[in-house]
C-alpha cells in the first residue's frame, strides 16, 4: 500500500509551516501547521500524490471542502482554505484537541442518558443545519463526531468528513454525488442507503444517529455481524434486540424515540432532525436526578459561640427548671419502685419460714410506726401510709401547681410561672 506523502516537519507547504503528523489513513495524512502570516494554528489534510488520476476521490476532497464550508455551524469543522500544492490536493481546518466519540465509548461504554443528550443535542443541530442548506451526510458515525476541549475546558461536539455528501447544488439541477455505488461505514448505513446511494435525504443521516444513540446509552451497536455481507442483511431486515433489553434502567420513552429512528421505512422515522432533537431534549428532561450520596453529619462541640444557634435547633446547653422537675419526679418513681420490690422480697421470706404474718402492705406499715401510735394502728391499720402512697404524695409534692390530670399544657406553664414568681 502506498503511504501518503511525507511533509518534513518545518518545511512550508504553500503558505503553511509544518509542525508535525498528527494523523494518516490510507488516502492521506493530517499536519499540524501554522499560516506563515497570520500565525494561526490549523490542520492540513493531504491526499497521496497518486489519487490526482483518481476523479472519484478527487471530488469526494473538493466536496468535503465545499460542504464543510457551504455550512457554517459552531458544530460543524470550519473550513478554511482549499487548493493543490505539487499535485497534491489538500485542505486546511481549525485545529482541534480532544477525541472522537469512538475513542470515549471505547473508554467508559454506554454513558448516562444526561449525557448522551448533552453531547449529541449539538451533533443533531449541526446535521440540521446541513440538511436545511441541502447536505446530506450520509456518513454519520461516532469516528465522525470529535469532542474538541475548548481552552476553558469545555467539550464541544464537532462533526467532520463530509467526503461522502450529497449536496443539492445552489442554482438546481442533479445532485453532486456518485451513482450506483454504496457509501458509508456498514454498521451505521440506513436500509435505503445499504441498497442504492441514489435517492438518500436527510431521513438517512436521522437513521445514522439513531443508531449513534443506540451506542452511546447501551454500549453496543445496534447491527453487528462477522460480516459484511450479514451486517447489511440485519440492517436491511430491521433485526437489533431492543435497547431496553440490554440496559433496562433506560426509560420506555427514549426506547420508543431510538426505535422511530431506526425504522426500516424513511417515512416512518421523525419528519426531521429537529423533531429527533425535540425528542431528545425531552427524553432526557424526564430523567430523574441522581439521589446524592447521604452527607455525613459533624459531632459538634458544645461552645459559648455555638450556644444559640444550637438552642435554634432545640440541643440546649444546660438542663431547664421544667427538665429538672421532670427528673425528680422520676426519680421519685424509681425509689417507689424499690420499695415495692423490697418488701415482696420480705413477704416472700416470711412465707417461706412458714409464719402466718400480715401483707406486703400492712408488715411495712408496721415498721413505720412509732410506739407512740402503735395502738391507734393496731385500731386502724389503714391509717398508716404504704411506700407506694408515700411515693405518690412524694410525687404530689414534686409536681408544680396546675400540672394535675386534666389541666392545659399551657395552663400549667402560666401557673408554674405565678408561682416562682409568688
Amino acid at each position: 500500500m502506498e503511504h501518503p506523502v511525507e511533509i518534513a516537519e518545518g518545511s512550508m507547504f504553500g503558505r503553511y509551516r509544518v509542525v508535525r503528523q498528527i494523523g494518516r489513513g490510507g488516502m492521506g495524512a493530517v499536519y499540524e501547521a501554522v499560516h506563515s502570516d497570520l500565525e494561526k494554528r490549523v490542520a492540513l489534510k493531504v491526499l497521496l500524490p497518486s489519487t490526482a488520476s483518481q476523479t472519484e476521490l478527487v471530488a469526494r476532497f473538493e466536496r468535503e471542502a465545499r460542504a464543510a464550508a457551504r455550512v457554517r455551524h459552531p458544530n460543524v469543522v470550519d473550513v478554511s482554505d482549499v487548493g493543490v500544492e505539487a499535485g497534491v490536493a489538500w485542505l486546511v481546518m481549525e485545529h482541534l484537541e480532544g477525541e472522537d466519540l469512538s475513542g470515549l465509548l471505547r473508554r467508559e461504554g454506554a454513558l448516562p442518558l444526561a449525557r448522551v443528550a448533552e453531547l449529541m443535542l449539538p451533533v443533531l443541530g449541526a446535521v440540521e443545519a446541513a440538511h436545511s442548506l441541502g447536505v446530506v451526510h450520509r456518513d454519520l458515525k461516532p469516528e465522525n463526531i470529535f469532542l474538541a476541549r475548548m481552552g476553558d475546558g469545555t467539550i464541544v461536539p464537532k462533526v467532520l468528513d463530509f467526503g461522502i455528501s450529497k449536496m443539492a447544488p445552489a442554482g438546481g439541477g442533479p445532485a453532486l454525488t456518485s451513482t450506483g455505488i454504496m457509501m458509508g461505514t456498514p454498521c451505521y448505513m440506513s436500509p435505503e442507503q445499504a441498497q442504492s446511494s441514489r435517492g438518500v435525504d436527510g431521513r438517512s443521516d436521522q437513521f445514522s444517529i439513531g443508531v449513534i444513540l443506540y451506542e452511546c446509552a447501551t454500549g453496543r451497536r445496534p447491527f453487528e455481524g462477522e460480516t459484511f455481507f450479514s451486517i447489511l442483511t440485519a440492517i436491511v431486515e430491521g433485526r437489533y434486540v431492543r435497547p431496553r433489553e440490554l440496559c433496562p434502567g433506560l426509560p420506555e420513552r427514549f426506547e420508543a424515540m431510538v426505535v422511530r429512528a431506526l425504522e426500516r421505512s424513511p417515512d416512518a422515522r421523525f419528519p426531521s432532525v429537529a423533531a429527533l432533537a425535540e425528542e431528545l431534549r425531552a427524553c432526557s428532561s424526564e430523567v430523574p436526578a441522581a439521589v446524592p450520596a447521604p452527607v455525613p453529619v459533624p459531632v459538634l462541640v458544645p461552645t459559648v459561640a455555638m450556644a444559640d444557634t444550637m438552642a435554634a435547633v432545640a440541643i440546649p446547653l444546660a438542663p431547664s427548671r421544667e427538665e429538672r422537675r421532670r427528673g425528680q419526679r422520676v426519680g421519685l418513681l424509681l425509689l417507689a419502685a424499690m420499695l415495692l420490690v423490697l418488701t415482696g422480697a420480705v413477704a416472700l421470706t416470711r412465707h417461706g419460714g412458714g409464719e402466718a404474718e400480715p401483707t406486703a402492705t400492712t408488715a411495712t406499715a408496721a415498721t413505720l410506726v412509732s410506739p407512740e401510735d402503735a395502738g391507734a394502728a393496731a385500731v386502724a391499720p389503714r391509717a398508716a401510709a404504704s411506700p407506694v402512697e408515700e411515693a405518690s404524695a412524694a410525687l404530689s409534692e414534686a409536681m408544680p401547681p396546675g400540672r394535675g390530670r386534666g389541666h392545659g399544657h399551657g395552663r400549667g406553664h402560666r401557673g408554674r410561672r405565678r408561682h416562682d414568681d409568688d
